[in-house]
């Protein structure tokens, strides 16, 4: 039996009511969570333009967007909606596929979800299919090839699988033609523009969801796919280190016995998740008592392969300062924290002499240690007076190790809902999803989404 019938028989067979409580409520939390993530990119300038563009002449589609008051088409709310949740960089993972599942399958679940009139328990079900199914792919790619950035590439697939899923009522062959035929239409993406700060990065995912949208939704309707391109296309096209056999890991007949997203890590820090233990070691130090930036003489950050390559002493605005270990580091050594904001565009200036006196390097020792144990990283402060001050971190917080709480979580999605509604409607938005029912319609949850952007605070 083929990777992808095997994969396609356990998404198939995902009931919300056959999942183990840990696997459901981290499902409710990836959901609720990238949902505020995208909240917080809502009025960024490219996001706005085009929900302006899209908006313009349209009636009320039946697909929710986020900032608007009134629906898009499936079609378009999946591209729009996915491009919002890598403007803060505040988006879950799951740390041995080296890449982001939810950003990709969570827009494509909510808008098919709608359409189709379905409950949360299915919109969710959705969801876990597709990640389980994107998730095990990133892992047997081995990370992708160096030109190539993961967002846009499998996550297509999950996606496909979640829309295959909804409008299939879970048909397995429906749900492997979607697999295969995302796997031929995975993009691949100039890696580059993040650390440029280009903000067709915001696409990446975008172009992932519509791509497995449609994937799916012509599996659904019959559409013909070239058996084996998951395994035969995708795989070494895209991988980096492939191993096939990783696919159905965790799969046993027919089903799956172990749930990806129940291991997934959720950021608190706004940034690329390879920054994180880096941030938390310069947190550490400051911890321990100031340290003025006048008096530092240097910073040396080690860390593994892929975080050295975030190495940029100067950064054009607050997407590649996202993507810079001096930039963060800067930020957490002289502010004693990191928040949403500690990168953002107006505190570059300041930065980035500070910025320049960090340099990462690339110790080799550390490269066993990412992804299976964490990403592993020490920084080092030298001092201007012959002093020096030192910290390491393996993990970060939110990591599957060392997990953020349900009361962080909440008080991540309040204030990431609040920044673009207004506090009352992002405690709207949170109490009618935590009181929601599995058989309730997932259409509750996406009217409180809509009230929102007229509510007290929201965007007009």
């Amino acid at each position: 039996m083929s990777a992808a019938r095997e994969l396609a028989r356990a998404a198939a067979g995902v009931r919300w009511s056959g999942l183990d409580e840990p696997t459901r409520d981290n499902a409710r939390a990836v959901f609720l969570d990238t949902l505020a993530v995208m909240a917080g990119g809502v009025a960024r300038d490219l996001q706005s333009g085009l929900r302006r563009l899209l908006l313009a002449g349209s009636g009320d589609g039946p697909a929710t967007v986020l900032g608007a008051a009134r629906g898009l088409s499936v079609s378009e709310a999946v591209a729009l909606n996915a491009t919002l949740p890598t403007v803060l960089q505040l988006d879950e993972g799951y740390r041995l596929s080296r890449g982001h599942p939810g950003i990709h399958v969570v827009p494509v679940a909510l808008a098919v979800g709608e359409q189709r009139g379905a409950s949360v328990d299915e919109v969710l079900s959705a969801l876990v299919a597709g990640y389980e199914v994107a998730a095990r792919i990133g892992v047997a790619m081995g990370g992708t090839k160096p030109d190539i950035h993961p967002h846009g590439n499998w996550g297509a697939v999950g996606a496909a699988v979640a829309a295959a899923w909804l409008h299939s009522d879970a048909d397995p062959a429906a749900i492997e033609a979607a697999i295969d035929i995302a796997s031929g239409l995975a993009g691949r993406h100039d890696r580059r523009a993040a650390a440029r700060g280009a903000g067709m990065h915001h696409l990446w995912a975008s172009t992932g969801a519509h791509t497995g949208l449609i994937a799916g939704t012509a599996a659904a309707a019959g559409a013909s796919a070239v058996e084996g391109a998951l395994v035969d296309f995708l795989l070494p096209g895209s991988g980096a280190a492939p191993q096939p056999a990783l696919l159905t890991d965790g799969l046993r007949d027919g089903s799956f016995t172990r749930f990806l997203i129940a291991e997934n890590y959720f950021k608190l820090w706004a940034s690329c998740g390879h920054t994180h233990t880096a941030i938390g070691a310069a947190l550490e130090i400051a911890a321990h008592g100031p340290v003025p930036v006048e008096d530092i003489e240097t910073v040396e950050v080690r860390t593994f392969r892929a975080a050295s390559t975030l190495d940029a002493r100067t950064a054009e605005n607050a997407l590649a300062a996202r993507f810079s270990i001096p930039y963060v580091v800067a930020a957490a050594l002289r502010d004693g924290r990191f928040d949403d904001d500690s990168v953002e565009d107006p505190a570059l200036d300041a930065l980035t002499p500070i910025a320049a006196r960090v340099r990462v390097v690339h110790d080799e020792s550390m490269d066993e240690g990412y992804p299976e144990r964490g990403r592993p990283t020490t920084v080092t402060v030298h001092l201007k007076d012959g002093g020096s001050r030192s910290a390491e971190a393996l993990l970060s917080a939110g990591d599957p190790e060392t997990p953020a709480t349900s009361t962080e979580l909440e008080d991540k999605a309040l204030r990431l809902f609040g920044s673009a509604f207004g506090q009352t409607a992002a405690r709207e938005i949170v109490d009618r999803w935590n009181g929601l029912g599995a058989s309730a319609s997932i259409t509750q949850l996406s009217g409180a989404l809509r009230r929102a952007v007229a509510s007290e605070g929201g965007l007009s």
